[in-house]
């Protein structure tokens, strides 16, 4: 994988983290979010960021996750619940 981030749909997020766990990205490096308030062309005015790594592949993923503002608490959450 390379450092091109994918990106993914709200309502995919669980089943997609589900999926890269399951095909060994079994780490959490970071998790951040991007904040674009003066953006006028987003739709949302944040993105979760999640990168991930793989310690059997040695392969890391980005993943941007586009959030609006009443829901960001829950989705720096999901990768947490689904590894915990």
């Amino acid at each position: 994988m390379s450092d091109t981030p994918v990106y993914i749909k709200r309502e995919d997020a669980l089943l997609f983290f589900k999926s890269k766990k399951n095909e060994g990205f079994d780490v959490l490096m970071d998790l951040f979010a991007i904040d674009y308030l003066h953006w006028e062309e987003k739709a949302e005015r944040f993105e979760i960021v999640y990168n991930l790594y793989s310690t059997t592949k040695r392969q890391r993923l980005f993943v941007k996750v586009s959030v609006p503002e009443r829901d960001l608490d829950k989705r720096a959450a999901i990768y947490r619940t689904l590894v915990g």
